[in-house]
């Protein structure tokens, strides 16, 4: 979007995007579609279908709302639409959404679909503290919780270049999230998405839910998380604004939403533990229980609402730890040093071959289907020691997950965004990519990316492998290599100069995958254009998390032949 036709408030940004027509989930589309098709159609049928998108809820919810002629009466949820308009009615709405025309590659689409799952989520675990409090207002929490985040589905809808532009101030240069909105838009989100609400005649509850002055600031939620684990509850000395804070009936709204943005920048991170100590004092919960509540929440919405082509809540970066022990307070609650958590009990294969870096030639991956040793010895306490980039509970976690339960695993798609950002987060390298290779063995593309949105020109490389390169090598069988400043001269020619170019980088590792003795992705890694030098250590824990990545891929080559070999015998 130009500049300067760019609104620069909540009013202005919220009138330019309120009609911008959101696409179903690519998923559910299908089956509304031939559903409603069916002239018997049975309520309860179109009901569990229509839940299962929100988008077909937002509007079904929102027409009803703007149709209803009782001023005492508000429609809070889709069956309650349905009911209200009538079969025909809702046939009529749903027939005229459009289906997304997903493409993978396209950073746009898979945000969108990203912030629905967000909300997604945000909504299961508001829904998970209304069922243990009775006295909350469960169905209004839920859709309320739903649709606070109409304001991200809109705008990566219809600024997904604004939006991009927030994302990277966020993540990357880690700018408040606010504060990058603000810079970006002139406004917060959650502003549009409360002029969103006015605007759409959605429930009074769903936007006194949108309210910015009612979420907490970041000094109250640090007072609110002291009160766990050493209190059940919130203390009586607590300050009286808190208290009434907490009280309001659309708290859990807000802290839905902060456990599932917080979840999805980084499950082991210092504010997603910030969140579960707000979940514990709230629920009156020590953190341990609080913890395996949010999770039993994450997992149970992964399970309803699989969304392709993203990483869901159970799944972002690296499967749930199973068994969390929490004995001190987080390092930001405390000045004391946190004791060590239990050492994760996963196993990877630790015994690699490690390339020397001074060797310009590609080494060949030998071990690659040695048998996994433990990996508890790598799992180290990353609360204590915060200035450490890496975080090996983390790849620990993962690779336990890829080598010994890869059926956790949605599709491929899920399992290379897992890797990637793990490189990222677990290893703590600044951009990671996983390339896929073409049937013909002719064509190298990036599809997934991690840490590289100032990189496009890395992000979008598409190699020739019919050329000889450095590549070429790595299609013809499994090899391993750690480009550095030192056999950087001798290898120049051997590697593509796009790649050079688009990375501005002589220091990265590169590892080619196959299955079936068939290549099947290149992961790529490195520490940025201006990063420090990569060690051993990089590379060991990146070989270790590739090993994994390779016995992963070979399951999933496994399970495709024989779902291949049961639909010949069933023909």
């Amino acid at each position: 979007m130009e500049i300067s036709k760019r609104p620069n408030s909540a009013e202005g940004w919220a009138n330019l995007i309120k009609d911008q027509a959101l696409p179903l989930l690519p998923n559910t589309s299908a089956q509304l579609i031939t559903a409603l098709k069916q002239s018997d159609l049975a309520f309860s049928k179109l009901s569990a279908l229509i839940h299962r998108d929100p988008i077909a809820c937002l509007y079904l919810i929102k027409f009803a709302n703007q149709q209803n002629k009782n001023p005492n009466t508000e429609i809070h949820s889709p069956d309650h639409a349905i009911s209200m308009l009538g079969m025909d009615k809702v046939r009529t709405i749903m027939k005229k959404l459009p289906t997304l025309k997903l493409n993978p590659r396209n950073i746009a689409h898979r945000e969108y679909l990203q912030s629905l799952c967000n909300s997604l989520h945000a909504a299961a675990q508001a829904d998970a503290m209304a069922e243990a409090k009775p006295l909350l207002p469960r169905e209004k929490l839920y859709w309320s919780t739903l649709f606070a985040g109409t304001g991200f589905w809109l705008m990566w809808s219809a600024a997904p270049h604004e939006m991009r532009i927030v994302q990277y101030l966020t993540f990357e240069e880690r700018m408040p999230m606010e504060q990058a909105q603000k810079k970006v838009l002139g406004c917060t989100i959650l502003d549009i998405s409360q002029f969103l609400g006015n605007l759409w005649q959605l429930p009074t509850f769903t936007q006194a839910s949108m309210i910015e002055g009612l979420k907490p600031s970041r000094r109250q939620l640090v007072e609110i998380s002291r009160a766990c684990p050493e209190t059940s509850g919130i203390p009586a000395n607590v300050n009286r604004d808190i208290k009434l804070l907490i009280n309001t009936p659309t708290f859990p709204t807000f802290l839905g939403n902060f456990i599932a943005l917080e979840s999805y920048k980084n499950w082991h991170g210092r504010n997603f533990e910030r969140a579960i100590s707000i979940y514990g004092a709230y629920m009156a919960l020590d953190y341990q229980t609080a913890y395996h509540h949010v999770r039993d929440a994450a997992i149970k919405v992964s399970r309803e609402h699989p969304i392709p082509y993203i990483l869901l809540p159970a799944k972002h970066l690296l499967q749930i730890p199973s068994d969390i022990t929490r004995v001190s307070k987080p390092s930001w609650a405390t000045d004391e040093i946190p004791h060590k958590p239990k050492a994760a009990q996963a196993s990877v294969a630790t015994q690699e071959q490690t390339s020397d870096p001074k060797n310009s030639q590609a080494s060949e991956d030998s071990t690659p289907k040695q048998k996994p040793e433990t990996m508890a010895g790598l799992a180290t306490n990353h609360i204590a020691k915060i200035k450490d980039k890496r975080n090996l509970q983390m790849l620990s976690e993962l690779t336990s997950n890829m080598l010994k339960h890869p059926e956790r695993f949605q599709d491929i798609h899920e399992l290379m965004n897992a890797a990637v950002q793990c490189i990222k987060y677990g290893l703590g390298l600044e951009r990671s990519s996983a390339a896929l290779i073409n049937s013909s063995c002719t064509k190298l593309v990036t599809y997934y990316t991690s840490g590289m949105m100032d990189s496009p020109k890395l992000a979008d490389l598409v190699i020739d492998l019919t050329k000889p390169s450095l590549f070429q090598k790595l299609a013809q069988k499994p090899l391993g290599t750690w480009i550095n400043q030192s056999n950087f001269p001798k290898m120049r020619n051997a590697i593509p100069t796009a790649l050079v170019n688009a990375s501005q980088s002589h220091h990265f590792f590169i590892q080619s995958i196959f299955a079936k003795n068939k290549p099947v992705v290149i992961i790529y890694a490195d520490s940025g254009e201006r990063g420090s030098e990569l060690t051993e250590e990089d590379y060991k824990y990146f070989k270790i998390l590739c090993r994994a990545l390779g016995h992963c891929v070979e399951h999933f080559s496994d399970r495709k032949a024989t779902l291949k070999k049961s639909q010949q015998i069933s023909t």
